[in-house]
C-alpha cells in the first residue's frame, strides 16, 4: 500500500502487479478495515492468496466487523495458498462459524492453527469450536504442512481428510491416542514429525505388533511429552530417519527411551545424521555410553547432548579407546554440557586425536563445529592458547559457562 502513494507512476506498477497483493491479513478490525481486505482480494485478481487471521481478544463494536471480513475470506477460500489462524478462545465460536461457508480449498497447502486461552474469555457451554475449524481448513486435498499448537487443557487431533498429502506436522498440547496413530499410519509422504507438550491416551488398546511404517520421515522432534517418544519409537518403522530430537521427556525414563531408540533404529535399519538429547544425564552416562557404542549411531555426524556429563564422558567420546576404535567415526559437529574443572587437558586431547587426522596429503580436521558448556569452570591462559590454536585450524568452537 505504501508503494503506491510514493508517486503516480509507482501508484500505476502497485496496482497493476498482483504479486504484491497476495498476503492478506485480519487484526484489529475496524470499518476501514473492510474496503482495505476488498482492495487486496482485488488487485490480487485470482492469484493464490496466503491468509493471517490474529485476534486474541476483541471489543463488542468491533465483534461484527471481525466476523464479516472472516466471511468475507472464506468466501474466497478457493484461492488460499497458506492460512493462519491465531485465536483467543472468545473468537473461535465465531470463526468456526463463518468458515461455514468452506467450500473449495484445492489450493491450499499449508494450514497454521494457534489457540490462545485467556480465562474470562473462555467461551460459555459445550464448545466444539476447536475441531469444527480444524475440519474446515483441513479437508483440503493438496494440504502439506500442518502446524496446530494450543494453550490451556489438552485437545484432541480431530479426524483429518488430508493424512495421505502431509509433509510435515508440528503439534503441541495435544492428545496422541489410538485415533491419532491410525492418521499417522495414513501419511504415506511425511518427512517431518514434532510434537511438544503432547500426552499419550489410551494407548492399551494399540497392539505393539501393529507397527506404523512411514518410509518417508526424515525428522523426528519430542519435547515434553513423557511416554510418548516410547510408544513411537516402539511403533515406528522409519528406514529414512536422519534427525531425532528428544528434550525433557523424563529423566528417570532415559534407560527405557534410549533402549526402545536403538531398538527402533536397528530394526528400521536407519543411519542417523543428527542426534539431539537435553535432560537431566549426568547419572544416566552409562546408558548413554552403551548407546553410542552400538551400530545405531555409527553414522552420526552431529551430537548434541545436555545435561551435564563428566569430564570422562567427554574424554570417551573424543579419544580412541584401549582397543584404538573410536567412537562415532563419521562426528563433524558436537555439543556438550560438561562438568570440567579445567579445560587445558581436555583440549590437548582435542588437539592429538579427535579433530585432526593423519592422510596423504597430510593432516586435515575432522570436527569442525564444538560447543561445550562448563559447569564451575577455572579458565587459565593455556586454555585460551588451546582455542585459538583450534580455530586456526578450522574449527567452530564456543563455549557456554554455568555456574550451577
Amino acid at each position: 500500500m505504501q508503494l503506491s502513494h510514493v508517486c503516480s507512476k509507482w501508484r500505476d506498477v502497485a496496482t497493476n502487479s498482483p504479486y504484491l497483493w497476495t498476503n492478506v491479513t485480519v487484526q484489529f478490525p475496524t470499518e476501514s478495515t473492510s474496503h482495505l481486505i476488498k482492495l487486496w482480494l482485488t488487485r490480487g485478481r485470482s492469484l493464490p492468496i496466503h491468509v493471517l487471521i490474529r485476534q486474541f481478544a476483541i471489543v463488542m463494536t468491533q465483534q461484527t466487523v471481525f466476523e464479516k471480513l472472516v466471511e468475507l475470506l472464506a468466501e474466497h477460500s478457493h484461492r488460499w495458498k497458506s492460512v493462519s489462524v491465531e485465536l483467543g478462545s472468545k473468537l473461535r465460536p465465531f470463526v468456526a462459524q463463518a468458515f461455514g461457508s468452506i467450500k473449495n480449498l484445492e489450493r491450499l497447502t499449508a494450514v497454521k492453527i494457534r489457540f490462545h486461552v485467556y480465562g474470562l474469555w473462555e467461551p460459555e457451554g459445550d464448545d466444539n469450536s476447536i475441531d469444527e475449524i480444524v475440519k474446515r481448513l483441513c479437508a483440503g486435498p493438496s494440504l502439506q504442512v500442518f502446524d496446530y499448537h494450543t494453550d490451556g487443557d489438552v485437545v484432541g487431533i480431530p479426524s483429518l481428510a488430508s493424512w495421505a498429502g502431509l509433509r510435515k506436522m508440528s503439534l503441541r498440547n495435544c492428545f496422541i491416542n489410538a485415533d491419532f496413530l491410525g492418521g499417522l499410519r495414513a501419511c504415506r509422504a511425511l518427512e517431518e514429525l514434532s510434537l511438544e507438550y503432547c500426552t499419550a491416551q489410551r494407548l492399551q488398546e494399540v497392539e505393539e505388533e501393529s507397527k506404523i511404517d512411514i518410509r518417508t520421515l526424515k525428522t523426528l522432534r519430542v519435547g515434553n511429552s513423557v511416554n510418548v517418544i516410547q510408544i513411537l519409537m516402539t511403533l515406528l518403522v522409519t528406514p529414512e530417519l536422519r534427525t531425532l530430537e528428544i528434550s525433557h521427556c523424563g529423566h528417570e525414563a532415559t534407560e527405557e527411551i534410549m533402549s526402545t531408540t536403538v531398538n527402533n533404529l536397528v530394526r528400521s535399519q536407519a543411519q542417523l545424521h543428527t542426534f539431539v538429547y537435553h535432560d537431566t544425564l549426568r547419572d544416566n552416562e552409562e546408558i548413554f555410553l552403551t548407546a553410542l557404542l552400538s551400530t545405531a549411531f555409527v553414522g552420526i555426524r552431529k551430537l548434541d547432548l545436555q545435561g551435564s556429563f563428566t569430564d570422562e564422558f567427554a574424554k570417551f567420546l573424543m579419544v580412541p579407546n584401549q582397543s584404538g576404535m573410536e567412537v562415532l567415526p563419521n562426528l563433524t559437529s558436537l555439543s556438550l554440557a560438561v562438568c570440567a574443572v579445567r579445560m587445558a587437558g581436555l583440549l590437548k586431547r582435542m588437539v592429538a586425536s579427535r579433530f585432526f587426522r593423519g592422510t596423504s596429503s597430510g593432516t586435515v580436521a575432522q570436527l569442525n563445529e564444538l560447543e561445550l558448556g562448563i559447569s564451575r569452570p577455572h579458565i587459565h591462559v593455556r586454555d585460551t592458547e588451546g582455542l585459538e590454536k583450534l580455530r586456526k585450524h578450522g574449527l567452530k568452537f564456543n563455549y557456554r559457562v554455568s555456574f550451577s
